[in-house]
């Protein structure tokens, strides 16, 4: 009990450090002139953000169902649309404030190269595409033309908040029963109640993992693992014991 206590305290912790962080982010990026009105890719839950993996990791990672659409988050022309071994089927564009824009792990891709797309225009379909675990957009934003070094790439959050890319990806129990009633037992069948089930396993959080690549694992909902770890964002830290119920 002490150390779920112990554990919540730091993820409570971690949320407000990170909300901070996305702001402050955001400010310093309005002050820079950076422009503060783009679309954003797809909603979805982050599960990975800018310069983690040791600072490889160029861009965020979005998290959403299946079939959603990627959109340009500004006008812009199509600079490069192919497939690639470790991208997938990805998206690039340019747009007239110098930026460049990278959609990649797509399903399907919808703009070819050369086409003038408009903001908020469907440029794909989200994937698992080329080099990925699970179904999400890997977004980058480059200050200029992207190079493979990506030297130029900036924070993606500077220019889109990530409460606007926050929401979630599948209708928790509560939202399915206000929609539709007559599937109340199904439901119920499939989220079980933590206050009477036992926990079949507990899951160790490494390094590198993230709530979306667990919940793939498990085959639970990532709605339903919060639930069941009174977690209250996607965000989780090596060390923390996850309970999955039966």
């Amino acid at each position: 009990m002490i150390n779920h206590i112990k554990n919540f305290a730091v993820v409570v912790l971690l949320i407000f450090c990170m909300t901070f962080i996305f702001s402050g982010v955001m400010a310093k990026g309005q002050e820079n002139g950076y422009p503060a009105n783009w679309e954003v890719p797809v909603k979805g839950t982050i599960t990975d953000t800018y310069g983690s993996r040791e600072g490889h990791h160029k861009g965020i990672d979005i998290a959403a169902e299946a079939g959603s659409a990627i959109l340009s988050v500004n006008e812009g022309v199509v600079t490069k649309s192919y497939y690639s071994k470790t991208y997938g089927h990805v998206v690039f564009v340019k747009h007239p404030d110098g930026f460049e824009t990278v959609y990649a792990h797509l399903n399907k891709r919808l703009a070819e190269k050369g086409k003038k797309v408009s903001k908020g225009e469907k440029l794909g379909i989200i994937g698992n595409t080329g080099v990925s675990r699970g179904t999400h957009l890997h977004f980058e934003v480059h200050q200029g033309k992207w190079n493979i070094e990506k030297s130029e790439s900036i924070n993606p959050f500077l220019l889109v908040a990530a409460e606007q890319i926050e929401s979630p990806g599948v209708a928790s129990s509560s939202r399915i029963k206000e929609e539709d009633n007559s599937n109340l037992s199904t439901i119920e069948e499939q989220e079980p109640n933590k206050e009477v089930s036992k926990a079949v396993k507990t899951i160790i959080v490494e390094k590198g993992d993230t709530l979306w690549n667990i919940s793939q694992e498990q085959k639970i909902e990532v709605a339903v693992l919060k639930d069941w770890n009174d977690l209250t964002s996607t965000l989780i830290f090596p060390g923390q014991e996850l309970a999955v119920y039966q």
